[in-house]
């Protein structure tokens, strides 16, 4: 797997890894503020939204305790969960659920997810 990773990361350092009961987007180390993920499906599930740096390759910046807020299109119905259960920490807390509204169009621009560091 290691050699995989090392081809993609040469070529253009993004892909996807699709693990069944969550995905992994890879990309290059980028120094940010803010992080927008485009969804490109009417409708969002996530439990745990986890973003990681190279300082410490187990610490998720992503967390909500480390004064992360996480916001989505105000357009976006919620299924189920409060958006900051996406950052919460814990698994399995129901997460959170939305779709994108019947009337919406299928840019990728109308369905997306923010994260704000402050720290």
């Amino acid at each position: 797997m290691a050699i995989e990773r090392t081809t993609l990361r040469e070529a253009d350092g993004i892909w996807e890894e699709d693990w069944g009961g969550f995905k992994e987007f890879q990309f290059p180390a980028t120094e940010t503020q803010a992080l927008r993920i485009d969804f490109d499906k009417p409708f969002i599930a996530i439990d745990e939204l986890e973003v990681f740096g190279l300082g410490d390759f187990k610490k998720n910046l992503a967390l909500a305790e480390d004064w992360t807020k996480l916001v989505s299109d105000e357009t976006m119905i919620q299924i189920r969960g409060e958006l900051v259960k996406a950052n919460d920490g814990e698994y399995g807390t129901n997460g959170w659920k939305a779709r994108a509204p019947p009337e919406a169009k299928t840019s990728l621009g109308s369905r997306f997810i923010s994260l704000l560091h402050k720290k």
